[in-house]
């Protein structure tokens, strides 16, 4: 690990390709890079990286950190700047569009969409985002079964007074096993 006070840019681009598996898009983005590197807070370093386009607006640059993620892209020469506490991630899921993958983010029930995605930086991002962030979208499908499960011999007989099962049914499903 490197002191990013004192390294010099070179060091922080070289940094920033290992980050992103030597993009070639990703070193266009060296700026934004060495912008919120320097100023990283208290333990704060740098996972992974990625460029897409955040919204239609062109080469935004995802920087995954231990603590936070962060937005950035330089555009009239201001830097536009967002950052996230990985806390607040509360979903991400990867889509195939055409030819290039689209990412979308769901931070603090608000969705960031990223389109035009080189493939191979999009699958070290992942490795490390999963690394990191619990996707509760992912992590929890056997979460939805299990309330069913839980709660399947309370409902039974409600379901049969309603004619939404048959007696028949009801008998069937008493016998099978259920496991929580």
């Amino acid at each position: 690990m490197i002191n990013c006070k004192t390294a010099s840019d070179e060091d922080l681009i070289k940094e920033l390709q290992k980050l992103a598996s030597s993009s070639v898009l990703i070193t266009d983005k060296g700026k934004e890079f060495i912008r919120i590197k320097r100023n990283l807070g208290m333990g704060e370093y740098p996972v992974a990286a990625l460029v897409g386009d955040l919204y239609g607006l062109k080469s935004t640059l995802i920087l995954l950190t231990n603590i936070n993620i962060h937005f950035a892209r330089i555009e009239s020469f201001e830097l536009y700047h967002s950052q996230y506490p990985i806390t607040s991630i509360n979903s991400y899921k990867c889509n195939h569009d055409f030819l290039l993958p689209k990412l979308i983010f769901n931070i603090n029930h608000q969705e960031h969409i990223f389109h035009n995605i080189e493939e191979k930086t999009l699958t070290a991002f992942i490795l490390q985002l999963k690394r990191i962030v619990k996707n509760p979208a992912i992590d929890n499908k056997k979460s939805r079964y299990h309330n069913i499960i839980k709660y399947l011999p309370q409902r039974l007989p409600k379901l049969a007074s309603q004619h939404l099962i048959t007696q028949k049914s009801l008998l069937y499903i008493r016998k099978i096993p259920l496991k929580n």
